[in-house]
């Protein structure tokens, strides 16, 4: 799997974002994730959680961790862990643009429809689909 494959695959488990919808979706989200790599072989399923993980720790990054606490009003051990789940799954551009400004992020996370900056469940849905 390529870094371009892997970052169609989280734009295709956004499609259904709703602007206008207050809540859902991240649930929506989680689950055409689900479906999508649910569809896939498990070498492929493998490939995405090792691109995840590295995608995840590039971002451990003391910038990232102050917006986050910033835009939480706080933000423990735990907390920076599912927001960096919650950047990947906001997508390529969200994230480029993180990774080089922090304080981009503000204006994401203002964005209508976005629930919440904290994603616990979508950093593990690989292992769910393998389980």
């Amino acid at each position: 799997m390529t870094y371009d494959h892997f970052w169609e695959l989280i734009a295709e488990s956004r499609r259904d974002f709703e602007p206008n919808r207050r809540d859902g979706n991240m649930d929506l989200q989680a689950e055409r994730m689900r479906r999508i790599l649910s569809a896939m072989p498990v070498e492929d399923v493998l490939e995405f959680d090792r691109i995840f993980g590295e995608l995840y720790w590039d971002a451990y990054h003391w910038d990232l961790w102050a917006a986050a606490y910033i835009i939480e009003g706080g933000c423990s051990d735990d907390g920076f862990m599912d927001f960096r789940s919650w950047l990947i799954s906001m997508g390529r551009e969200v994230y480029k643009a993180a990774m080089a400004d922090a304080e981009s992020l503000a204006e994401v996370a203002a964005r209508p429809g976005v629930e919440l900056t904290r994603f616990e469940g979508f950093g593990n849905i690989a292992w769910q689909v393998l389980d």
